[in-house]
C-alpha cells in the first residue's frame, strides 16, 4: 500500500513537471519565431511604442504637454498595430488607438458584451471573426436617462436604414442582444462554472438558468469555507429612506469581529459588499467601514463595497450582502431588470454568502418577490435541506439520480436502487467523506481525505440517459482536469451490476493508491436530514465560542467557525451535543417502533 501511494505520488510530480515544460516550451518557441518574424522596422516601431507608454503614462493627465504625448501615442500605435499580433484594450479605446481598417484582424473577441450597448459594434467592424461573450441573464444598458421621444426619434432614424433588427439597436438593448439574434444559429451555452462553489450558485442555477449550470468548482476540505451560505437576522433594522442604519452597522460590526479573530478565517481571503437596493446604503456602509478598518486592511482583502452594477465581471472570496429593505417598508423588487441585479449579486461569491437581513419571509406579501426567494433559499441552507438545483442538477443534466436526504459531506447513505446510489451506500458503510454537489467530469461521488486534502473523483461511466458526446466530453475534461492534480476512477456501470465485488475491489485498491482514508467523523448509521436552525440573529453571530461552533457542525447559520478545524473545546463541545442529539433520536424512534411492534403482535394473536 506505501509502494502504491508513493507511485501515485510519483506519477502526479512527474506530470505536473511534464506540463510545465511543455508551457514554458510552447512559450519560448513562440517568441522565438514571433521575434524571427519581425524586421528592423518593426523593432523600431515597438520600442517607439515603448518609449511614447512610458512618457505618456508619466505626465499629467491635464498638463501643457498631455496632448503632445497622447499624440505620439497615437502615432506610435499606428505603426505597431499590423506587427503586434494581439491587442486587449476596451471597446471605447479602439477607434483611439488602431487605425479605422475593416478586416484588419483575424478574429475579435468582446467580452462582457451584455454590458455594453451598440457602440461596441465598432470593433467589431475590424473582425474577420467575431466571438461575442456575454450572459442575457446579468445587468444590461439602461435606458433610465434617455426620454421616449428621444427613443422614438432614434428608432425612426434607423427604419431609414432598413436594419433587419431595429429594435436591437435602441439604447436599452446591448451588443449582446444584437449578436444573438444575429448569429442565432451559432450560439453556444456554457454550462461548466468554475467561479462559485455549488452552495453560492445554487440560487442563480434554480431560478434563473434552470439547474443546466454545472458547478466544477471544490477547493480542499482544509480550505473549504462552511457553511456557504449564513443568514443573519439584523434586530430592529428599519429602513429610513434608502439606507437602512441598523443593518449596515451589524454588518460592519460582523466583518471587524470576524478581522479581530486570531486566526481569523477570513486570512488571506478577499471580501465584497453588496447592497441589493441602490447605491446609497452602499455609500454608507463605506463610509461605516473607511472608520473602523485600517489602509492595510481593506488591501489585504481587496475589500469593495458597491451595489450589484458595479460588481458585474468582478468576484471576492466572501461577500456580504445587505438587503435594505425592512417590514413595511419594502416594495416589491419584481422584473428583469431586478433579475439580473440578483443574479449578478448572488453569483460573485466564490466560497461564501452573508445575507443581512431586517424582514421575515412573511413579510414580503408577494410569492415571487426576489427578496421572497432569497430569504428562502439562505433559510433552506440553514435548516440543512438539499438544493433543488443540485438534485435536478444530478438526474436531468447529468443522467444521474440524486441520493435520497441529499449530498453533502460524507453523504447520507441511502441507497435509491440505482447505481449511483449503491456506490453512495458501499461509500457510506466503509466511512469514506464524500460529496456529490459537485459532479466534476460526471463523477458520481468526490471522495476526500479530510486530513491530507486528497480527494478521488469515482465516475460511473455508460448510464442509459448519457450520450456518446456526453461521454467524450466527461473524458476530456477528465484529462484536462487531471493534469491539474485531480484523480479518477471510471468504473462502467454495467461492469458494477454485473462483477460488484471485483469493481468495489478495484474502487478500494484506487482509494488506498490515492492516499484516501476513512473519517474518523463518518457517521456509523444512515444520515438523514439536519436539524432546522432558526435565523442567526447578530449577537449570536458577534459572541462566538463554543455555541457558534455548535451550531456550524449542525449545519447552522452562524458561520463564525466554518472552516473545519480539529481539536479545541468548541469542537467537542460541538461533537457532544450531535451525540446527544443522535441519542435523542434513537430513543424517539424506539418509543415509535414499540407502539407499532405491540399492535403487529395483537394482530397475529387475534388472528
Amino acid at each position: 500500500a506505501r509502494a502504491a501511494r508513493a507511485a501515485g505520488g510519483a506519477a502526479r510530480r512527474l506530470t505536473l513537471e511534464r506540463e510545465s515544460a511543455v508551457c514554458a516550451l510552447v512559450a519560448a518557441a513562440a517568441k522565438q519565431a514571433l521575434r524571427e518574424g519581425m524586421s528592423a522596422e518593426t523593432c523600431a516601431g515597438l520600442m517607439r511604442l515603448v518609449s511614447a507608454v512610458s512618457q505618456s503614462s508619466s505626465a499629467a493627465p491635464d498638463g501643457a504637454r498631455s496632448a503632445r504625448y497622447r499624440s505620439d501615442l497615437a502615432a506610435a500605435l499606428t505603426d505597431c498595430a499590423a506587427s503586434v499580433p494581439c491587442w486587449i484594450m476596451p471597446t471605447w479605446r479602439v477607434s483611439q488607438c488602431l487605425p479605422a481598417t475593416l478586416r484588419s484582424f483575424d478574429l475579435v473577441v468582446i467580452d462582457e458584451a451584455s454590458q455594453s450597448n451598440v457602440g461596441a459594434v465598432l470593433p467589431l467592424l475590424r473582425a474577420t471573426r467575431v466571438l461575442v461573450v456575454g450572459d442575457g441573464k446579468q445587468v444590461s444598458p439602461t435606458a433610465a436617462f434617455v426620454s421616449e421621444a428621444r427613443i422614438g426619434d432614434l428608432k425612426a432614424g434607423l427604419l431609414r436604414s432598413r436594419h433587419p433588427y431595429i429594435e436591437q439597436l435602441l439604447p436599452e438593448r446591448s451588443v449582446f442582444d444584437l449578436a444573438q439574434t444575429c448569429y442565432a444559429d451559432a450560439r453556444v451555452a456554457l454550462q461548466q462554472h468554475f467561479r462559485c462553489v455549488p452552495g453560492c450558485i445554487a440560487f442563480s442555477n434554480e431560478h434563473f438558468y434552470h439547474g443546466r449550470l454545472l458547478p466544477r468548482r471544490l477547493p480542499p476540505r482544509s480550505r473549504r469555507l462552511e457553511p456557504a451560505l449564513v443568514d443573519i437576522l439584523v434586530p430592529g433594522g428599519a429602513k429610513k429612506g434608502k439606507v437602512n442604519p441598523a443593518e449596515a452597522s451589524a454588518l460592519v460590526d460582523y466583518l471587524v469581529a470576524q478581522l479581530a479573530r486570531s486566526p481569523s478565517e477570513l486570512e488571506g481571503l478577499s471580501v465584497g459588499i453588496i447592497s441589493l437596493a441602490g447605491v446609497e446604503q452602499a455609500r454608507l456602509l463605506r463610509s461605516l467601514l473607511l472608520g473602523r478598518l485600517t489602509d492595510a486592511q481593506l488591501a489585504r482583502h481587496r475589500l469593495v463595497v458597491g451595489d450589484a452594477t458595479s460588481f458585474q465581471g468582478d468576484e471576492r472570496d466572501v461577500i456580504l450582502l445587505s438587503m435594505v429593505a425592512s417590514k413595511g417598508a419594502a416594495p416589491p423588487q419584481l422584473g428583469r431588470t431586478y433579475e439580473q441585479r440578483y443574479n449578478v449579486a448572488l453569483s460573485r461569491a466564490r466560497d461564501r454568502m452573508v445575507l443581512f437581513r431586517s424582514l421575515r419571509a412573511s413579510d414580503v406579501p408577494n410569492p415571487d418577490d426576489l427578496k421572497q426567494w432569497t430569504i428562502q433559499r439562505f433559510a433552506a441552507a440553514a435548516a440543512g435541506q438539499p438544493a433543488a438545483a443540485s438534485l435536478r442538477l444530478s438526474s436531468q443534466v447529468e443522467g444521474r439520480s440524486a441520493l435520497s436526504g441529499g449530498g453533502g459531506s460524507g453523504g447520507s447513505g441511502t441507497a435509491d436502487g440505482t447505481a449511483d446510489g449503491e456506490l453512495h451506500a458501499w461509500l457510506h458503510a466503509r466511512g469514506f467523506a464524500f460529496t456529490t454537489d459537485c459532479a466534476v467530469a460526471g463523477s458520481a461521488a468526490v471522495v476526500e481525505d479530510e486530513q491530507h486534502d486528497r480527494r478521488l473523483c469515482v465516475c460511473l461511466d455508460g448510464g442509459a440517459a448519457a450520450s456518446l458526446a456526453e461521454w467524450s466530453e466527461s473524458i476530456k475534461e477528465g484529462r484536462a482536469l487531471a493534469s491539474a492534480g485531480w484523480a479518477f476512477h471510471r468504473i462502467w456501470r454495467s461492469s458494477w451490476l454485473v462483477h460488484r465485488a471485483r469493481c468495489e475491489a478495484d474502487l478500494a485498491s484506487a482509494l488506498e493508491a490515492a492516499g484516501i482514508r476513512p473519517s474518523v467523523s463518518a457517521p456509523s448509521g444512515g444520515g438523514g436530514t439536519r436539524p432546522k436552525q432558526p435565523p442567526h440573529h447578530l449577537e449570536d453571530a458577534l459572541s462566538g465560542g463554543a455555541g457558534a461552533a455548535s451550531s456550524t457542525a449542525a449545519g447552522g447559520t452562524s458561520g463564525l467557525s466554518g472552516r473545519k478545524r480539529k481539536g479545541g473545546s468548541a469542537v467537542a463541545a460541538a461533537a457532544a451535543e450531535e451525540e446527544e442529539e443522535e441519542e435523542v433520536e434513537e430513543e424517539g424512534g424506539r418509543a415509535e417502533a414499540e407502539p407499532a411492534a405491540t399492535k403487529q403482535a395483537g394482530a397475529k394473536k387475534r388472528r
